[in-house]
């Protein structure tokens, strides 16, 4: 587990992947204090952070299903700005 990057970052040592967990996964907030980590007998980790204690257990925290929008706002071909839109087709 590591908190230097903004969230946590968890190893899976079965799979060898790291899955990142952030304040959009259900997290207080992103950032933790250092050496601020204690892991109990049932598995449950306690981080503190600068909001307060947060009790972690990534089974219960959902997977970051968001999928920001994309928005084209302007289109070049061959260095020109080139028409598009609704109505408008590319040649």
């Amino acid at each position: 587990m590591d908190t230097y990057l903004p969230g946590l970052a968890l190893l899976d040592g079965t799979t060898q992947k790291i899955k990142t967990f952030r304040q959009y996964n259900g997290l207080l907030n992103n950032q933790f204090n250092y050496q601020s980590v204690f892991k109990d007998t049932d598995g449950q980790i306690y981080l503190g952070s600068i909001k307060g204690l947060i009790k972690f257990n990534p089974a219960f925290y959902r997977s970051a299903a968001y999928t920001p929008m994309l928005y084209i706002t302007s289109l070049q071909q061959l260095g020109d700005t080139a028409p598009f839109g609704s109505r408008n087709e590319i040649p």
